[in-house]
């Protein structure tokens, strides 16, 4: 957790804003400097030729006779399960977790499932020509990324370092 780094001196942490920092009890303790990086968006990505691609947008039970091509991290991490599916209790037909982000768009591209991925990924991705795009609801979603450091550590030439190259970076990623 954004306590537990902190406590163990590290000096820079990042978390998306949906992270209850107000409730950590060290944060007042360490006079916490909090940044905004960048707003991200979950991407619904499927093949061209997939059922949903005619869709405007994508709603949580447009998931639930679908394979679900992801990470290999825990379905509670994941933007789609985390903003979609977890508070409309769906579950997908199934879930197949890949670490490669080139192999679950080649996957998607070959209609062998669909996934959500962040907009910066696709951006930066030359392997999305097969693919539909599509927002999550019709209003779409967003997490707004942070950095928290000590307010005694954000002066540091290192830091500020990061924290700029941070939003230079994925501010163009996101273009």
């Amino acid at each position: 957790t954004l306590s537990e780094s902190l406590r163990r001196a590290t000096n820079l942490a990042v978390f998306y804003n949906d992270f209850n920092y107000n409730s950590c009890d060290i944060l007042d303790d360490l006079k916490l400097f909090r940044q905004l990086i960048d707003i991200l968006e979950p991407i619904f990505i499927a093949s061209r030729n997939h059922p949903l691609s005619k869709r405007p947008y994508i709603d949580a039970e447009d998931f639930a006779d679908q394979n679900i091509i992801t990470y290999p991290v825990p379905k509670e991490r994941l933007d789609l399960f985390n903003l979609l599916l977890l508070p409309a209790g769906i579950e997908p037909l199934s879930i197949r977790q890949i670490e490669l982000t080139s192999v679950i768009l080649l996957l998607v591209s070959a209609n062998k499932g669909v996934s959500v991925l962040p907009d910066w990924v696709l951006q930066s991705s030359r392997e999305t020509d097969h693919l539909t795009q599509k927002r999550l609801t019709k209003k779409g979603t967003s997490r707004k990324l942070y950095a928290a450091v000590r307010r005694r550590d954000s002066e540091k030439l290192y830091i500020k370092t990061f924290l700029s190259l941070s939003k230079n970076i994925l501010s163009r990623l996101s273009t």
